[in-house]
């Protein structure tokens, strides 16, 4: 059986890497890694921290990993 592994950093250029990969290998097992550049954490809201308090960021870098996850499971 083929194996297929993609990169997926949410880009238009991955999404037609993975439309190309289906045309190519459609019967092939496919796994899709979502990669980012810069994970979501506390530090990247750095400047947020101004005005929102530290329970509002925290919420929302869950929900930001919450619909990363939910991305990934949607492309199998």
């Amino acid at each position: 059986m083929t194996r297929v592994l993609i990169g997926f950093d949410g880009s238009a250029a991955a999404r037609a890497s993975i439309v190309a990969a289906a045309a190519l290998f459609p019967d092939a097992e496919t796994l899709v890694a979502t990669v980012r550049t810069s994970p979501p954490t506390l530090e990247a809201g750095a400047l947020a921290r101004i005005a929102l308090p530290d329970a509002v960021i925290r919420e929302g870098i869950e929900r930001m990993r919450a619909e990363n996850e939910s991305q990934a499971q949607d492309c199998r």
